[in-house]
């Protein structure tokens, strides 16, 4: 039994809607608080305030952050843990790593949202090395961890602003204002809800939107193939709740596919390949324990 002295470390998911703030060694035994995301400085006023009551009497050794992007994650990078362009409002350039090094003066490791998910969706599967998370909600992204690492360079992987071919069916205006008709725009909770006025899960099950959103995400999924050959695509976020959805999206992945990868030709072997996430809605925070245990090592 841990004593109430040992150290803890914090752990925090930063989406696009809400935060999670998690104290305590994984997400099994941690208290968590929950806060709406508002601008950077009254978000992370209420996230540090949320820290420092759970520590109470005991040390903080790490924190680790799992993110919205885009954001620096080289660590050698000056600009390390800083916001880059973003459309949320009163994000852009602020440092989540200098912020909170300053305030707690522990080490602080950083990545986005959907690769802190990658790095604890890898770790639940025994001997797996190459996997792909990604992330259907209010944007979409996806973390790669291919050959026992995540992949960042220049940048991280930006899964949802890549270009699709367009549904035929699907005339639309996309809404991202950087790209109009990438992934994001076509394909996260904002967009399905700008084109159809409801969000997926509301519409009725035979409606077209269930085929179109399956379109581009079951293309999604064959360019994930062919680009990294994952062990596992891991599909979470909140319109991957849809019931349905994960099964229209493996058919698609494998028409798409046309028999091309004759280890992926049937049922089974997609259903292997794609799946949701074994960690559930926990994936991102567990993924932010690892990054604050790495921190310390």
């Amino acid at each position: 039994m841990r004593s109430e002295k040992e150290g803890v470390f914090a752990a925090i998911e930063g989406g696009g809607t809400k935060f999670v703030v998690g104290v305590g060694h994984s997400y099994q035994d941690c208290v968590t608080t929950t806060l709406p995301t508002g601008s950077s400085q009254k978000t992370m006023t209420d996230v540090k305030r949320a820290i420092q009551q759970a520590i109470g009497n005991r040390e903080l050794k790490g924190i680790g952050i799992g993110t919205f992007g885009p954001i620096v994650v080289d660590p050698k990078n000056d600009d390390y843990g800083r916001v880059l362009s973003t459309p949320k409002p009163g994000w852009q350039d602020y440092n989540f790593v200098s912020d909170l090094e300053r305030e707690f003066g522990v080490p602080v490791s950083l990545e986005t949202d959907v690769s802190a998910a990658a790095l604890s969706e890898t770790a639940a599967r025994d001997g797996c090395n190459n996997l792909v998370y990604v992330t259907v909600g209010t944007g979409i992204g996806g973390g790669v961890f291919v050959g026992g690492s995540l992949i960042s360079g220049t940048l991280h992987p930006e899964l949802g602003h890549i270009k699709l071919s367009r549904h035929p069916e699907d005339n639309a205006p996309g809404i991202c204002p950087f790209h109009s008709d990438c992934l994001e725009g076509l394909a996260s909770g904002p967009s399905i809800k700008a084109r159809w006025g409801a969000s997926l899960s509301e519409l009725p099950e035979n409606h077209p939107a269930h085929e179109i959103e399956a379109y581009y995400l079951g293309t999604l999924c064959t360019n994930l193939v062919l680009h990294y050959a994952p062990e596992f695509i891991v599909l979470g976020g909140g319109v991957m709740g849809t019931t349905g959805l994960l099964t229209k999206v493996r058919a698609q992945c494998r028409k798409t596919l046309g028999g091309y990868i004759a280890s992926l030709n049937s049922e089974d072997s997609i259903k292997n390949l794609i799946s949701a996430p074994l960690l559930g809605s926990y994936s991102g925070l567990q993924g932010a324990f690892i990054l604050a245990k790495n921190a310390t090592l």
